[in-house]
């Protein structure tokens, strides 16, 4: 297993940590481009606009303490398949980022990634109920976030 680890400085509505579980409030979603091509893969439709070429999409749906659900889909023939979805709740890294932010976690097959020796990433955190998000590497000056794996 290959572990991505998203970093977020706020859970986008700054409210406080609450009690008790409940529904999904956030998805967190990592997209994942393996080729750097914006012409091969599967369109995603997100809250920023649409965004082209990816090939791996792993998303988490969290309350504010815990992660309730990952999913993860691959992109075939243009459009987007379930591939694993993993219903086991597990706390949330609280206060444990760099900085004292906070950090969800998440583990996704190396074979999912094919032979990729770079990927690159853009990560998207949004606010289920109010529509507000955070979206990192989305081309305006901060480009693709990307990572060697080799």
């Amino acid at each position: 297993m290959w572990r991505i680890a998203t970093v977020l400085g706020l859970l986008l509505s700054c409210a406080p940590i609450a009690a008790a579980a409940g529904p999904a409030e956030y998805r967190f979603q990592t997209l994942v481009d393996r080729d750097q091509s914006a012409q091969a893969g599967c369109d995603f439709e997100g809250p920023a606009g649409t965004v082209h070429g990816k090939e791996l999409r792993v998303y988490a749906e969290t309350d504010r303490t815990q992660v309730l659900r990952v999913v993860t889909e691959l992109c075939e023939s243009g459009k987007w398949r379930q591939v694993s979805s993993d219903e086991s709740a597990r706390s949330l890294g609280l206060g444990r980022g760099r900085l004292g932010t906070d950090v969800i976690e998440w583990e996704i097959q190396r074979n999912w990634l094919a032979n990729a020796q770079v990927i690159g990433l853009q990560l998207v955190g949004q606010n289920i109920d109010t529509g507000a998000f955070d979206l990192v590497g989305n081309g305006d000056e901060s480009g693709q976030l990307l990572i060697s794996l080799v």
